[in-house]
């Protein structure tokens, strides 16, 4: 009888009915092709009028109409996928035979939405079963839906970079492809170590869908070892891996790629603010340089895994010389065996420096007890500034500050005469070597109004060990800390409140800028917890560093100036 209701029913919709006969149990599947993407090999097909095929159902009311569909496995990760025409609300069942075990059930969205399957672990060659049915107790007014089946293609490493030798670190290699790149997520590479120990490495390429691979994406790579390299994708929905294609040798050469310094700048002559380069070595992770003057050999490492060198970094470089450069390259603790020897010169002279009177403008006057700054010499030994007084007849005045600080507060200079005028000059030693005076500035030497940078009403010191007694007398074991009320946009005043601190304390606050250097101090007596403090300052553009230090406690904050 239900032979003869097959017939029938095969008989009425054999022209209106996609799918020859209703596949409603699994022994009559129809076999559906795997493509490579779901949209390859799609089945439209109708609930209407079909059956139920007895078997219990994962999903849904139960006992609903299905269709039953196979097929065989081309990858061990395959997709499934349903979608309705209209209003079904499709549920996917697979199991691992025909009448066999469930693997799968998807009914994740509701009426009218697409459901996909994606399944892993099957077995290549084997084939495997699934049903379509409307998952829901009301009745769908359209029955129809489309059904398809997608495998993850097995791709491998292209002939022409198989079995090389002599790869290097920036070296490219090919995968095959699949057939359809919009559904490719990743390729993932793996790598085995055909010496010991042994390792193996998988690497997702940092390259996305590109089948193209620089081997020093691959963080564990070695040069002098050879590796067995395959390669498989990730696959949309999901994204999903499939399975590694066949695998094949490739081999590192024996010593890390060489560098060498750059020939554009061989042969040149440069200062010390200079910056070289080294040809580049894909995935280092540092450079090492050697200048040799032919007496002795000075060895030094640029910043991080950058290939360029400033030149100011190489210690007791000097002027007016001639170095044989080398570099080399490091890469996983492997170091490069020499490149090629080039020459480099350095200049024969100190760059100019000068009072900046982009801070202190000449013609001003400045307090005796303020800082005044020269221009920067990059890694300069030595500034020396001079004194001419332009307003009565005075030997000129000499102040060296050695150690390359280029700060000096106006009263370090001995016989400095407040209400005179001056003319400021300044120079660099740099590199063994002398500089010449700078352009001149004249400025007028003002009276004290503070300490050091700072102009206000603060406790004022006489020297070190005087402001030092005071802090030395606040109340022991007492937390301090302050928060920055103006952190950022003045120039012409911090103003800080003591968030934290026992009454009546002193406080010294510091500046610095962002090397280290100091650009000023200021103590302020008597203060207590909320006390809000103004600080006036002459600053620049740019970052510092504002630390205030009591017997117990240094807090350090950052100001912004703009």
């Amino acid at each position: 009888m239900k032979s003869m209701y097959r017939i029938f029913l095969g008989i009425a919709c054999l022209m209106a009915c996609p799918v020859a006969l209703w596949a409603n149990d699994c022994s009559s599947a129809t076999n559906i092709s795997s493509g490579v993407t779901l949209n390859d090999n799609v089945q439209s097909a109708s609930l209407a009028g079909a059956p139920f095929s007895g078997d219990a159902q994962c999903t849904g009311p139960g006992s609903q109409s299905d269709l039953w569909y196979s097929f065989q496995a081309l990858s061990s990760n395959q997709f499934v996928r349903a979608t309705p025409g209209g209003d079904l609300d499709i549920a996917i069942e697979v199991v691992d035979a025909c009448g066999g075990s469930v693997l799968a059930c998807e009914n994740n969205f509701g009426a009218g939405i697409e459901e996909t399957v994606s399944l892993s672990g099957l077995n290549v060659g084997n084939t495997y079963y699934y049903r379509v049915y409307h998952a829901d107790a009301s009745a769908p007014s359209d029955e129809s839906f489309t059904t398809s089946v997608a495998y993850i293609p097995a791709i491998e490493l292209r002939d022409e970079y198989c079995g090389l030798t002599n790869y290097v670190s920036g070296d490219i290699i090919r995968s095959t492809q699949a057939g359809n790149a919009g559904t490719v997520a990743y390729y993932q590479w793996r790598f085995e170590e055909l010496e010991a120990p042994f390792n193996t490495y998988e690497v997702i390429s940092p390259n996305g869908a590109n089948p193209n691979f620089r081997l020093w994406w691959f963080d564990d790579l070695e040069y002098g070892r050879s590796y067995d390299v395959s390669v498989r994708l990730g696959y949309f929905p999901g994204p999903v891996a499939g399975t590694y294609g066949p695998s094949c040798t490739i081999e590192m050469q024996a010593d890390v790629q060489s560098t060498q310094l750059e020939e554009q700048y061989a042969s040149g002559f440069f200062s010390f603010c200079d910056v070289i380069g080294a040809d580049g070595v894909a995935g280092a992770d540092r450079y090492r340089w050697e200048f040799n003057d032919l007496s002795e050999t000075v060895s030094v490492y640029g910043d991080d895994n950058q290939r360029l060198l400033r030149l100011s970094k190489v210690p007791d470089l000097s002027l007016g010389s001639t170095f044989i450069v080398s570099a080399f390259a490091e890469f996983n603790g492997q170091e490069s065996p020499v490149g090629s020897l080039r020459f480099l010169n350095t200049n024969n002279f100190v760059p100019n420096t000068g009072l900046r009177d982009d801070i202190y403008t000449c013609g001003s006057t400045i307090p005796i007890n303020f800082q005044v700054q020269a221009y920067e010499v990059c890694k300069a030994q030595s500034y020396t500034w001079r004194f001419r007084n332009t307003s009565q007849t005075q030997d000129d005045l000499f102040y060296t500050r050695v150690g390359g600080n280029r700060f000096i507060r106006l009263e370090w200079v001995t016989d400095l005469i407040v209400g005179d005028s001056y003319d400021i000059d300044v120079y660099a030693t740099q590199g063994n070597l002398t500089g010449d005076y700078s352009t001149i500035c004249n400025i007028t030497i003002g009276e004290a109004t503070g300490s050091g940078l700072w102009a206000g009403t603060g406790n004022k010191y006489a020297s070190s060990e005087s402001h030092q007694t005071l802090i030395e007398g606040n109340p022991d074991n007492a937390e301090m800390d302050f928060k920055l009320i103006n952190s950022s946009g003045s120039n012409d005043q911090i103003v800080v409140e003591m968030s934290e601190i026992a009454p009546l304390s002193t406080v010294r606050f510091e500046l610095y800028d962002l090397n280290a250097r100091k650009m000023g101090e200021y103590v302020q007596g008597g203060i207590s917890a909320a006390d809000q403090i103004t600080l006036p300052a002459r600053l620049t553009s740019g970052i510092y560093i504002l630390r205030a230090v009591t017997n117990n406690n240094t807090v350090s904050k950052k100001v912004s100036v703009f």
